[in-house]
């Protein structure tokens, strides 16, 4: 059995406090001396015992060997923790398992994780998707091909519960265009990053740093977001455009459920639409808060800024459809939209969708985070 620590706790009276190490097998190594490229498997985990098994054993055949693994627990109510510890304990993979009695939520689960690394790399591991055996193999090369990266992803194949294919990916889904991509592999990747994400954190691999350098997600941002918008800000961000994971698909997703249909796409361009934009202006102002820290120069500050006024403007905009036409298109033959925001999609959001929940811009409302990540739209 693995080596446990009951009696190891994290924090004091703040959200750490109850974190503790419930179970260990100790590394071959001492902190500071890990191996040159080691990577360690990061699994966030909460009420996982459906197809955790699955996930650990992908991480656990890779053909590049993980270093350790760490599993940080959000409360779990189910069996996680003791499928997690009995799979580990019969590996021979040193690993860790912490675990807490109230959920710290998702981005500062991975928070938390991310900074208990102790080698060169973390890989990042939803509970519930299965990782393709050459995937930190591959990954690890183009580290190595460009040691000054901090973050690179991939692209995930979408598969059912049942681990079947769907027939389509992530990027797929997504419908990222070419001049997307074009401005994605530019020397300023932020100008990408800053009209939508396109990171999806279960197909991250990073420098554990990066992570220490970001912070905290601020809200209402997610940590694989919020850690690619600090990669790109520093320019060390890189992208496979292959599947190197295996996304499984639950009935409560929005991305990855395959690209929408023109009727799904309008039904989406005429729905409730102010509280999402009072999203979109709480995640840009926690931005431009941050860009000291972040490192951001003083062209990216402005950008951002600009960032911020574009969504606080689209705040302005009447209730009532016809009186939007002027305003929006004045804004679009200003190339604001493709700059700031998603071009076309978002003039035709601004054009169509309904206030209905509009709500006081004073009280500032976003949508809260909640221990399973894949809830984000992909049209966001």
């Amino acid at each position: 059995m693995g080596r446990t620590q009951p009696g190891k706790r994290f924090g004091s009276g703040d959200r750490l406090a109850g974190t503790r190490l419930v179970a260990s097998r100790p590394t071959p190594w001492a902190d500071g001396e890990a191996p040159e490229r080691a990577v360690t498997a990061v699994v966030c985990t909460h009420n996982g015992e459906r197809f955790l098994a699955d996930q650990l054993q992908s991480i656990l055949d890779q053909t590049t060997p993980v270093a350790e693994i760490i599993i940080s627990d959000d409360a779990s109510r189910d069996r996680t923790i003791q499928i997690a510890q009995s799979i580990l304990d019969d590996s021979g993979f040193p690993y860790r398992i912490y675990s807490r009695p109230q959920p710290l939520r998702v981005a500062a689960n991975f928070h938390f994780a991310i900074t208990r690394v102790r080698t060169e790399f973390a890989a990042l591991a939803d509970q519930d998707d299965r990782w393709h055996l050459g995937k930190i193999e591959r990954l690890l090369q183009v580290f190595k091909e460009n040691p000054r990266l901090e973050l690179v992803h991939s692209d995930a194949r979408v598969i059912d519960d049942l681990g079947q294919p769907l027939g389509g990916t992530i990027f797929g889904t997504l419908e990222i265009s070419e001049r997307e991509w074009q401005d994605y592999a530019s020397p300023e990747p932020l100008t990408e990053l800053i009209r939508r994400n396109i990171v999806t954190g279960a197909t991250v691999m990073l420098r554990p740093a990066l992570a220490r350098r970001a912070g905290l997600a601020p809200a209402p941002w997610i940590h694989d977001e919020w850690l690619a918008i600090a990669a790109a800000i520093a320019g060390k961000i890189a992208v496979v455009r292959e599947p190197l994971i295996d996304y499984r698909l639950h009935s409560g997703n929005l991305i990855g459920r395959g690209r929408l249909s023109l009727r799904q796409k309008v039904e989406r361009a005429t729905a409730k639409g102010y509280r999402a934009q009072l999203n979109r202006v709480a995640r840009a102002e926690a931005l431009l808060d941050r860009t000291g820290p972040l490192g951001a120069t003083t062209d990216q500050r402005a950008l951002i800024g600009r960032k911020v006024s574009h969504e606080r403007a689209r705040l302005t905009l009447p209730e009532q459809r016809f009186r939007r036409w002027p305003t929006v298109l004045r804004w679009g033959l200003k190339r604001r939209y493709r700059t700031y925001s998603r071009g076309a999609i978002d003039i035709i959001r601004d054009l169509f969708q309904s206030q209905a929940d509009r709500l006081d811009t004073g009280s500032l409302k976003t949508i809260p985070d909640r221990p399973d990540a894949k809830h984000r739209d992909p049209l966001a």
